[in-house]
């Protein structure tokens, strides 16, 4: 049977016709596997020599192992849209077979309803992070890529490319694509396994093995992508974690793609601790202490707990936890009483200001091909990898408080006649900060409840250790992060996959 995700995407909305030749688009004179033509009238013939390629010197005739199988069956949607980088221009209106648009950011950003749900993507590099159209939700929205674009004349004839050259698409934020949707795993019930799917053990499933259960589900899909190369930008800020895909209350299929994320971005250490000033020489004396007394000394504020978990699941991604600052220190008191009634008042002293406290280093984070919140995911052919955590910033240490302030002598107080004024107390010492966790290593991180379907381990590529805890308070550390090939939320009771 040929494979044909324009077929697939019209099966997930119903029959747009009820004919297969208005389906594959005999009836506009537009054919698949040999082209399909920008213009009305017979299709275009391939002809070589008479190709021009905008994309540099790609030969549209090659073929690769690295095509998916039954590549040059594909069929397009003539009705659908189409990009290529090399030749399309972003403008409204763009997407036809003869004007196709410049990237998929803009046909994401300015989805027209007109158009069918699939986008033909040429094979090139497109930069630029995605987010699935309001009005494209629920629609089965396909993207594929691996098109060929020939050049004849004023007419552009589109034909399925299975050389060596991918379409890849390149994130330029924390995620390269985000579906989100009112999608419920309680509506449709889960599907039954097929045959392509896989345990976190491993199994003995066939991979590549497909069902109608695969490519017919209860409810359509969000969003298809098929036959791309999915990564993220290639450097993360600090503490950023990288997603190839984020997928939230939706339902996504992938086909014969690749999900990449480079590495997450270091924590930032705690800013250190300032030290408190020191008392002024007057100021309202503490009428608790005795006479002439020194003011009471602040109390020192307590270390940061030291972080005991690496991360946790949430609505916005896997969130690595942040070391905590420590606590600051109390201010001193001010000095006792002094003696009244003096031609010059003696003055108590002001206690010493506290020092504030050392902050906690910023978490490291997360590399994690594929990100799920309450999302069902279907997986066929596809491949993810993941680099290593950023490094979790280290805690600074708290400062030490100032000191009191001394009082002034006053003069002629009765029968004193130099009466001493009474010193501050020294403001306390604050604590110091605690390390963040180090960023987790995922292809796969899996909020509850959600549905990964067809995940096989042996497709899963962790290229670089996860992030080392921070440091503080001390020489106490926090945990390093987590690598796993499947790491579930711990609250599920599935353990991470080695």
């Amino acid at each position: 049977m040929k494979r044909s995700l324009a077929l697939l995407a019209l099966l997930t909305l119903g029959a747009w016709v009820p004919a297969c030749s208005a389906i594959w688009g005999f009836e506009d004179g537009t054919l698949g596997a040999d082209g399909v033509e920008a213009s009305d009238g017979a299709p275009v013939p391939d002809d070589p020599d008479a190709a021009s390629d905008p994309d540099g010197g790609i030969d549209l005739d090659a073929t690769s192992d690295a095509a998916p199988p039954d590549c040059d069956t594909r069929v397009a949607d003539p009705l659908g849209y189409f990009v290529d980088r090399g030749s399309g221009r972003d403008a409204p209106g763009c997407g036809e077979p003869n004007a196709p648009c410049g990237t998929v950011a803009w046909v994401f950003e300015h989805y027209e309803a007109r158009f069918h749900p699939f986008v033909h993507v040429a094979v090139a590099d497109y930069t630029g992070s995605l987010t699935l159209p309001e009005t494209a939700r629920r629609l089965g929205l396909v993207v594929e890529g691996r098109w060929g674009v020939r050049i004849q004349g004023a007419r552009r004839v589109w034909q399925p490319y299975c050389g060596p050259v991918p379409t890849r698409l390149i994130g330029t934020s924390s995620e390269t694509i985000r579906v989100e949707s009112r999608y419920s795993l309680t509506v449709p019930p889960p599907s039954e396994p097929t045959d392509a799917a896989t345990d976190a053990d491993g199994g003995d499933a066939d991979p590549d093995a497909t069902s109608d259960a695969a490519v017919t589900p209860t409810e359509p899909y969000d969003l298809v992508l098929s036959s791309l190369e999915i990564s993220t930008k290639a450097e993360a800020g600090p503490s950023e974690s990288l997603y190839g895909l984020f997928a939230s209350k939706s339902f996504v299929k992938l086909v014969d793609c690749s999900l990449t994320a480079a590495a997450g971005g270091s924590g930032t250490d705690g800013a250190p601790g300032v030290p408190g000033a020191g008392g002024a020489v007057s100021c309202p004396p503490d009428g608790t202490r005795p006479e002439r007394t020194r003011g009471t000394d602040g109390a020192t504020g307590a270390d940061a707990p030291v972080v005991l978990v690496a991360g946790d699941f949430t609505p916005q991604g896997y969130r690595g936890l942040d070391g905590p600052s420590g606590q600051p220190g109390v201010r001193g008191g001010n000095g006792g009483p002094v003696a009244t009634g003096c031609l010059t008042p003696p003055t108590a002293g002001c206690g010493g200001n506290a020092a504030t406290a050392g902050g906690g280093g910023s978490a490291g984070g997360s590399s994690i091909a594929a990100y799920l919140w309450e999302a069902r995911v279907e997986l066929l052919r596809t491949s993810t990898r993941a680099s290593g955590g950023g490094a979790g910033g280290n805690g600074a240490p708290g400062a030490g408080g100032g000191t009191g302030g001394r009082g002034t002598g006053g003069l002629l107080c009765g029968l004193n006649l130099l009466p001493q004024g009474s010193e501050g107390g020294t403001g306390g010492g604050a604590g110091a900060g605690a390390g963040g966790a180090g960023g987790g290593s995922f292809c796969f991180a899996v909020g509850s409840p959600s549905r990964l379907e067809g995940f096989d381990p042996t497709r899963c590529t962790r290229s670089e250790a996860p992030g080392r805890g921070g440091v503080g308070p001390g020489p106490q550390k926090a945990p390093d992060g987590i690598a796993a090939a499947l790491y579930t939320e711990p609250d599920g009771g599935t353990e991470p996959s080695p």
